[in-house]
Parts: C-alpha cells; structure tokens; sequence
C-alpha cells in the first residue's frame, strides 16, 4: 500500500526520543502501522486523540492501531478509557474530571506528532462517526449540509471550522484548536470520496503533511479549478 508507506516515512521522519505521537483510526492507520518499524528510538510514546468509537471493526479501531504502533516502535501506548461520544456535555465534562481519562488526553494534547484519517461528507468512515451521535433525521440532515469533513470525531466545514459546537462538545478528546497546535500533524486520506474533508483540514491549517492516492488528489484539483471547494 503506496499511501501507508508514505505515511509511514513521513511519520519516522525526524522522530526523536521521548516523544508522544497522538494516533485516530481507520484503515489508512492500520496500513500506515504495517510499514512502521523502528526500535533504535527510545522512549516514544502512543496516545489516543480520542475515545472509543462502538460501532468500527476491531483492527481499524484506536486501541487496535494504537496498540500495533506501540508494539512496532516499541513504545508505551496510553488508552484512553472512555467512549468517543457520549449523551451531552456534562457527561464529557464528567469524564474529563477523572483523572485517568484527563490525563491520557492531556498526553495526546501535548503530542510531538499527531496521525490521523481524514474524514469527508458522505464517506462511509464519516457516516459511521456521525451515526455515533444517535440524531435524528433532521439533526443528521442539518449537519450533513454544513460539514465537509472529520478529523478524530471532530466535524469541521470546508474552511476547517467547527460546524455544530453542541456536537462538537459531547466528543471526549482532543478539540480541533488543540489538533492545530501539534507541532507535526499528518493526515490520510485515500479516494475521490474524500476530497472535501481534505480541503477543509487543508484551509484550517489542520495538517501539515497530506498523504493522499491519486484519486484523492485528481478530485481535489478537478474540485478547486472549477471553483467548487469555496
């Protein structure tokens, strides 16, 4: 898989020891995981930007790709014990006071390097993640008009913005402004399905290293010329 491996050199890419890379889920991980191998770094660390989520298969899930970064680094992975959505805000709210759950995020927060998927409207990734928040018709139609795309759970519009605050604030883990304040973020993407969720993480200043296929990066083009991604 061409697009784990560049993932992969670009994440090895000046790793130094002691630090924290912050991971999300999903398939482009799991292949970025495959090709990661490196055991001369001491004391490297894998945390979770986000809790859990129910309803992803065992291999793509956090704790999975967390797990295998850890094993292939031969790193400490922290978990974060917590679902990813939760009903409302006093219940994330809740859940930060403890003090296990703030303090694995906090190690996130405070990331050298974060990798992560980049989600986008109407991709099957993205639509798993909103089916998470449990809306209703008009809820989820509401949100799928504003949303271009997803970064660990996190919903932003084309100019990398939060598109739903009440949402936005039910997610236990790393905010959008805090993902932008990683010193070396990496972001995956793979498919014509996900263009929009790239040039909204693009325009927010949400990535500094986009690993994208040929697919991907056509639709962005074909998307930007004709004037469609404002």
């Amino acid at each position: 898989n061409a697009v784990g491996r560049a993932a992969a050199t670009t994440l090895l890419k000046d790793l130094k020891d002691n630090q924290t890379i912050a991971i999300s889920w999903g398939r482009g991980l799991e292949a970025t995981v495959i090709n990661c191998r490196r055991d001369s770094i001491a004391g490297l660390r894998v945390a979770q930007l986000m809790g859990s989520i129910s309803s992803v298969g065992t291999s793509v899930s956090a704790e999975e790709v967390g797990r295998a970064f850890a094993r292939n680094l031969n790193a400490q992975f922290v978990a974060v014990h917590s679902p990813m959505v939760v009903t409302n805000s006093k219940v994330r709210d809740s859940l930060l006071n403890e003090p296990a759950i703030d303090k694995a995020i906090d190690i996130a927060r405070n990331a050298d390097v974060a990798i992560f998927g980049i989600g986008s409207n109407g991709s099957a990734s993205s639509e798993m993640v909103l089916g998470e928040f449990d809306l209703n018709k008009t809820e989820r139609e509401g949100i799928a008009r504003t949303y271009a795309g997803d970064i660990a759970s996190r919903f932003y519009n084309l100019m990398g913005k939060v598109v739903d605050a009440t949402l936005d604030h039910r997610v236990v883990g790393v905010s959008l402004d805090e993902i932008r304040k990683i010193p070396k973020k990496i972001g995956i993407a793979t498919g014509a399905e996900k263009v929009v969720g790239v040039i909204g993480a693009a325009r927010g200043k949400l990535v500094d290293y986009l690993i994208i296929d040929i697919a991907c990066a056509n639709g962005v083009l074909k998307l930007l010329s004709a004037g469609e991604g404002n």
